[in-house]
């Protein structure tokens, strides 16, 4: 039986079959069992690789890449095949540095080379380095809010911190934490969610002495950050004895009152959380949430027969309760 890969500069010595798949005219009409076959025989007898592949089949890249995959979970090839649609690094970044010198923003880069908004940009780096594009080069960005909330979902789950989200999208840190929690709500990302498992204590530490500094308040940098208001004190008092902030510096005590009160008034009549809940949320007890439950009440920003879920009304424990 003849060598399928044999081939020849004279196509006429090939069979049929193998006329039939390298022309690339019966791929839409074969099963993909058969086009699997062909590739895996490729791969076994000369070791090709996808690109090469795809170009001698006159079919889509990534189709073969897919195929590659199937054929390493079954076990016919070796796991560490790779499955690349590039043929080296190089080319991927020629055809990157081609595609921005043509005005093409991240987001059409990113499908049309079927990778990643980060490696998109890990690449924009590197020709900056290469003076192949100009330093001070950044996309235009014209994205819808629906097609930013998008890349950043997808960001958040190939685990990038916040600062790298920013970055790579070119957006503030805030803008990044606002469309994260409209993720959470629509359970596109848990509501557990935190930045601080991908960020190290230095970085962290960095970016709370940075807000410190810009005056932002206890709240907006925990809200920023994603943690609790008594983690950033904690942080505070460590960038003190460090000396990188005034050792006389104070957080606005009526300021931060303010926030925290506001903040209850939105988790309870917004979200409906229970006042443990609450209490876990912005780390204080309990009967810190009680006593700013009842400042609300009197200053009319939630009603006054206002009760948390599950909790009974006074009147009714009273009732309820044995008199000794």
């Amino acid at each position: 039986m003849k060598n399928y890969n044999a081939r020849h500069t004279d196509f006429s010595m090939s069979t049929p079959f193998e006329d039939h798949y390298l022309s690339g005219k019966g791929y839409k009409e074969e099963k993909g069992k058969n086009l699997k076959e062909v590739i895996y025989n490729i791969i076994s007898q000369t070791k090709k690789k996808v690109p090469v592949i795809a170009e001698e089949l006159e079919i889509p890249r990534r189709t073969v890449s897919d195929y590659v995959k199937e054929l390493k979970e079954e076990g016919r090839i070796p796991k560490d095949f790779p499955v690349s649609l590039y043929a080296s690094q190089e080319e991927l970044k020629d055809k990157i540095c081609q595609l921005v010198l043509n005005q093409h923003n991240r987001t059409e880069i990113a499908k049309i080379l079927d990778i990643s908004y980060s490696l998109v940009s890990n690449y924009i780096r590197k020709l900056k380095e290469e003076e192949r594009i100009p330093k001070d080069f950044t996309f235009n960005i014209r994205m819808s809010p629906e097609e930013l909330k998008n890349q950043i979902c997808t960001l958040v789950l190939e685990q990038h911190t916040q600062n790298e989200i920013a970055k790579t999208l070119n957006i503030s840190v805030r803008t990044v934490t606002n469309y994260v929690e409209k993720l959470k709500e629509e359970g596109r990302i848990s509501k557990g969610f935190t930045f601080g498992v991908y960020m190290s204590k230095e970085s962290f530490q960095d970016e709370i002495c940075k807000l410190v500094l810009k005056k932002h308040t206890q709240m907006e940098i925990a809200k920023t950050l994603n943690v609790t208001p008594p983690t950033i004190a904690s942080y505070v008092k460590k960038l003190k004895k460090e000396g990188r902030i005034s050792k006389d510096f104070k957080f606005d005590k009526m300021l931060i009152k303010k926030e925290l009160k506001e903040k209850i008034c939105q988790l309870l009549l917004k979200q409906q959380y229970s006042r443990k809940e609450i209490a876990e949320l912005l780390s204080v007890a309990p009967p810190t949430i009680t006593n700013y439950v009842k400042i609300l009440k009197q200053e009319g920003k939630i009603p006054k027969d206002f009760v948390f879920v599950g909790r009974k009304k006074t009147q009714e424990i009273e009732k309820e309760s044995p008199r000794c």
